[in-house]
């Protein structure tokens, strides 16, 4: 009875044969192991009793990421597993583990060790601590000693690359503010910490204040620094007549000074010294001296001549004081006036005769002479003489009035008034004549009168005056006719001619002349006029708000009684004509109280109001808008990709891919009108590296994008010869060239004792070993090679032929 034909399974081989109760033994190659009952038996019904086992391959312990750091890989036998730290960690151990046949890693997992940071030193006065033992990622603080500050950055990090992103800081000495020295005093010492400082002032000035100070560790002073005052001498008195200024600190100088008309004898000025003694001596304050005056001829002077002395000056009998009598000594050692004189006597003043004057000097001797004024004649002497008792001689004459020639009166008239100097004579008429000439005359000074004696005519009737706006015409005489016009644009009222009469009163009144009228005036519509309709009158048309006058705005009343020119009317106002925006429109019209309206080109956003109305004013309710361009959405980057540019209508943006991606589709996009995109956004793909193939007796396996890592396996029984993983780079290139698959090879066997061995040992090979003559093998004569590169069996050894039983068994044996 046959059991089923016997398959070896996949990755395995099967040794035995399908005969009832044989048995049938399934053995993996390296790196897998049987799954299911081995071995099996062939039953008596023809069935296997278990189902053929599986070859399952070998699996490692899972891969565990080191701390800090990562894997990739699997853990299948001849998986490859590549270890990596992040940044600031060093890989410790092998970057990659081969998962082996016996289902070990052929390496133990790497750990991450933090990069060594630069050694840290401690400053001098002071100390560091850190809080990773020198390895990243630390942080080092420093410290120092009481007196001493940190100068530097501080912590101080360690970065990825083991250096640190400070300066190591130092502790530098606590210093407080410097020391200054007072004014007018001196200070020693620094201002380090724990120093003592010491202030000392200038002879003369005294410290207010701490004369030590100690420098804290704090940086600060225990005191304020203290200052120097100055010391003060003794107060000055003010000298007599005199006074002293200044202040009496150390340095300060008084100065002295005399009241007006006193001197200083000494020296001006005193200095508070060191010792707080005054230099020098007081000054003191003297009168000032005035010349010695000398008396006046023919009198005398009495008084001192110290300043405000008073002299007094007199005269001699006979003689009188000219000028002052007394003169005082001033402050600039001049007297007050001139001195006076003493002159001689004088006679009385003499009285001016009525109607004349007289003239000279009254001093002794002088002679006094009188004149009369014109028209008038002196009577009695000319002259009077100041006689040596200071009376005068003689007598004042007088002064009489000259004649004139006595006047006859005019026919049919009469004269009156005398004919003396200066007397005026009036002259008359009889009724019913007038006067001609002059009616008054003067007697003059040269005896002559003012004018010729004037006659009597007929008589007038008085000039008559023109009526306002109009004239008169005719003459005055006795039965003249006056007649009366009106000026153009005038009606006379009242008769028009008066006459001269008899009486030489004119007969009736006098007419007057009235303004003519124009026709009364209509205001326009939407307007108003004002103003009279007499003849010269202006009438003032104006028009509502929001409305302009078409015509004269004044219309003058003229003397035909007709208006200068036809009334005016008023029509509906217009605002300026609007401007329409860049890249916008205005439509509507600029009439009072219309309304525009504005609007902006597709892609332009309005400013600003949309409508403007026309005002009464007629100017518009606002400004007009603007139209600026619109802005298109931001636009997305692609991933791995930027954009720029801005977003504005008629804007274009410019995508870009990140090196190792390529663009797919428009490089740009144009913002339209409709402010959006003319377009979709790009998008960025990995450049694609040229796809791998496996090596010989090997595999690859990962993608070919940008970045990614294809990882190169070889067979059972073959070496990886070059780099087991490569990089798509961003160039499209891979960055080493593809490995190959090497057969591997077996240990070389040694040759049995008292034998030989013959053949190759690479994989698949198969050795032979023979026996020297004399001698049997015990053992395979041949072994292969396997895939695991060990040898199939163990070598055979060659023994001696003596003494040797054979025994032969038959047996059926079928390997798979």
């Amino acid at each position: 009875m046959l059991c089923p034909t016997l398959t070896p399974p996949e990755n395995g081989e099967v040794f035995g044969s399908n005969f009832y109760e044989d048995q049938a033994t399934f053995q993996c190659y390296i790196g897998y192991n049987v799954a299911g009952t081995n071995p099996i038996t062939c039953q008596a019904d023809g069935t296997w009793d278990a189902a053929f086992p599986t070859c399952e391959v070998v699996q490692c312990p899972t891969l565990t990421a080191p701390t800090n750091g990562g894997v990739t890989g699997q853990d299948s036998y001849t998986d490859i597993a590549i270890f990596t730290c992040n940044s600031g960690y060093n890989l410790v151990g092998s970057f990659t583990a081969r998962c082996q046949a016996d289902g070990n890693w052929d390496q133990v997992f790497p750990t991450c060790a933090g990069v060594p940071c630069d050694p840290l030193t401690s400053p001098t006065n002071g100390w560091v601590s850190e809080t990773n033992s020198n390895n990243y990622p630390n942080v080092a603080t420093y410290y120092c000693n009481t007196g001493y500050n940190v100068a530097g950055t501080n912590p101080i990090n360690c970065q990825t690359d083991g250096t640190w992103d400070a300066a190591f800081p130092t502790c530098a000495a606590v210093q407080c503010p410097a020391l200054t020295a007072p004014t007018n005093g001196a200070v020693s010492g620094t201002n380090d910490y724990n120093v003592i400082a010491i202030f000392t002032c200038d002879p003369g000035y005294n410290l207010v204040g701490n004369s030590a100070v100690r420098c804290l560790e704090t940086g600060n002073w225990d005191a304020a620094f203290p200052t120097c005052s100055a010391g003060l001498c003794p107060t000055l008195p003010n000298p007599t007549n005199g006074a002293v200024s200044g202040s009496n600190s150390l340095g300060d100088v008084a100065t002295f000074t005399c009241n007006t008309g006193y001197n200083l004898v000494g020296g001006s000025t005193r200095t508070c010294q060191t010792d707080l003694t005054w230099s020098g001596s007081s000054p003191t304050c003297t009168a000032v001296q005035c010349p010695v005056l000398s008396a006046p001829a023919n009198g005398g002077v009495s008084g001192g001549n110290s300043y405000g002395n008073v002299a007094t000056f007199t005269c001699d009998s006979g003689y009188s004081l000219s000028g002052s009598a007394t003169r005082t000594c001033q402050a600039d050692t001049t007297w007050s006036t001139a001195s006076p004189t003493c002159e001689a006597g004088l006679c009385p003043t003499l009285p001016n005769p009525t109607n004349g004057v007289v003239s000279g000097t009254n001093s002794l001797g002088d002679v006094a002479t009188f004149t009369c004024n014109s028209g008038y004649n002196l009577v009695g002497g000319s002259t009077r003489t100041c006689q040596t008792d200071l009376t005068w001689s003689g007598s004042s004459p007088t002064c009489n009035a000259v004649q004139c020639p006595a006047l006859t009166a005019p026919t049919n008239g009469g004269v009156s008034g005398g004919n003396s100097y200066g007397d005026v004579a009036t002259f008359t008429c009889d009724s019913g004549y007038s006067l001609s000439g002059s009616a008054t005359l003067t007697c003059q000074a040269d005896t002559t009168w003012s004018a010729a004696s004037p006659t009597c005519a007929a008589g007038l009737c008085p000039v008559l005056t023109p009526p306002t706006n109009g004239a008169v015409s005719g003459s005055n005489s006795l039965g003249d006719v006056a007649t009366f016009t009106c000026n153009s644009g005038y009606n006379l009222v009242g008769g028009s001619t008066r006459t001269c009469q008899t009486d030489l009163t004119w007969s009736g009144s006098s007419p007057t002349c009235t303004a003519v009228q124009c026709p009364a005036l209509t205001a326009p519509t939407n307007g108003g006029v004002s103003g009279g309709n007499s003849y010269g009158s202006m009438a003032t048309f104006t028009c509502d708000a929001g409305y302009s006058l078409s015509g004269s705005a004044t219309l003058t009343c003229q003397a035909d009684t007709t208006w200068s020119a036809a009334s005016p009317t008023c029509t509906i106002g217009q605002c300026p004509a609007a401007t329409a925006p860049t890249n916008g429109a205005v439509t509507g019209s600029n009439s009072f109280g219309d309304t525009i309206t504005f609007t902006c080109d597709p892609g332009y956003n309005m400013a600003g109001p949309s409508t403007l109305t026309c005002q009464s004013n007629l100017a518009w309710d606002g400004s007009p808008p603007t139209c600026s361009a619109g802005q298109c959405p931001a636009p997305t980057p692609p991933t791995n990709g930027g954009v720029t540019g801005t977003y504005s209508l008629g804007d274009t943006v410019t995508f870009t891919c990140n090196t190792g991606y390529n663009m797919a589709g428009s490089s740009t996009l144009t913002c339209q009108t409709d402010l959006t995109w003319g377009g979709s956004p790009p998008t960025c793909t990995a450049v694609q590296c040229p796809a791998l193939t496996a090596p010989t007796n090997g595999g690859v396996s990962g993608g070919n994008s940008f970045g990614n890592v294809a990882t190169f396996t070889c067979d059972s029984g073959y070496n990886l010869a070059g780099s087991a993983t490569l990089t798509c780079q961003a160039d499209a290139t891979w960055s080493t060239a593809s490995p190959t698959c090497a057969i591997g090879q077996c240990p070389a066997p040694p040759a049995p004792t008292n034998g030989a061995v013959t053949g190759t040992n690479s994989f698949g090979d198969t050795i032979t070993f023979t026996c020297d003559t004399g001698y049997n093998m015990a053992g395979p004569s041949t072994l292969t090679c396997q895939s695991s590169l060990t040898w199939d069996g163990s070598p055979p050894t060659c023994t001696s032929t003596r003494f040797v039983f054979w025994t032969c068994f038959i047996h059926d044996f079928v390997k798979w």
